[in-house]
């Protein structure tokens, strides 16, 4: 695995958590 690779798959994961834990967000602030 190249170094490019290795920062594209970095970001991806990076974003994905923020868009689950923005979901997780939602969703708790509904159920206060």
């Amino acid at each position: 695995m190249n170094q490019n690779n290795f920062n594209y798959f970095f970001k991806f994961c990076v974003i994905s958590e923020l868009k689950i834990l923005n979901e997780f967000g939602k969703l708790f602030s509904k159920l206060k």
